[in-house]
């Protein structure tokens, strides 16, 4: 995500960093405990559609409203 955010904005891609070369503390625990969640059960019970299916066509409705 973080990547074509900045490609899109037209910046550096961020420097990326291993969980492992984290000091012990709030951060590593964030970021070990960070999970991905899967919307398909709301999309199913409620017959729901997202208006921005991936993140990428939410980006890009976000940078095309503001540049």
């Amino acid at each position: 995500i973080a990547e074509y955010g900045s490609s899109l904005l037209k910046i550096n891609k961020p420097n990326f960093f291993k969980i492992e070369d984290l000091e012990e503390g709030m951060l590593k625990d964030f970021y070990k405990e960070s999970k991905k969640v899967d919307n398909k059960k709301i999309k199913n019970f409620f017959n729901y559609q997202f208006i921005y299916p991936s993140y990428k066509e939410g980006l890009d409705n976000i940078v095309n409203d503001f540049i």
